[in-house]
């Protein structure tokens, strides 16, 4: 009934870059550790993100890089494990990084196609003509704007649900996760079985 391994499948590790709206990206630049927040649009299974053509990042393309982003789906008070005591309280979480190679992606088809999934992604509503790299309205954008993605990427996921906890306590948080029904919460006892 309960799950019990710490760590992600490939795809529940590529499920959650896909459902991530912002990320952390860290590599090795020139003058030191470069750490961005990026937006990530995970295109053929790879992550990719878009950002102006200067600056820190494109300094890291060709280096190794990691990605990481994370879902907190609840946070556990201390009482609900013992009456007095603070180190139990937790938080329930999943997170996941990718390791690999930043590449810029410069044709100008896969440019296009990697910036109009972005838009379904961040602007699902609509309400914008369809980015093509032969469009004269965008082929100067997609000729101008840098679009990289993490090639040869190593995905590890990991999940923070209590499954170190024996199942008498974890039937009480679950009751208690039920009966709190605050944001996260059903995710939190989706994640635990």
């Amino acid at each position: 009934m309960f799950l019990d391994v710490e760590y992600l499948s490939s795809a529940e590790t590529l499920a959650l870059f896909e459902r991530a709206r912002l990320v952390h990206l860290a590599a090795e630049g020139e003058q030191g550790p470069v750490l961005r927040a990026v937006h990530p649009v995970v295109v053929d299974g790879v992550i990719h993100f878009h950002g102006s053509p200067r600056g820190e990042k494109m300094e890291v393309i060709g280096r190794p890089a990691v990605i990481v982003t994370e879902e907190v789906l609840a946070t556990l008070p201390s009482t609900w494990q013992h009456a007095e005591r603070a180190c139990p309280a937790t938080t329930y979480f999943r997170s996941a990084h990718a390791r690999g190679t930043l590449e810029a992606v410069d044709d100008p088809v896969a440019k296009a196609r990697v910036l109009q999934t972005m838009m379904e992604v961040y602007q699902p509503e609509g309400g914008y003509r369809t980015i093509t790299h032969d469009d004269p309205m965008y082929a100067a954008a997609v000729r101008n704007i840098a679009v990289v993605r993490l090639a040869n990427a190593t995905l590890v996921g990991r999940r923070k649900v209590g499954q170190n906890k024996s199942p008498e306590v974890r039937l009480g948080i679950m009751a208690r996760l039920w009966h709190r029904g605050a944001p996260g919460d059903l995710a939190a006892l989706d994640a635990m079985v």
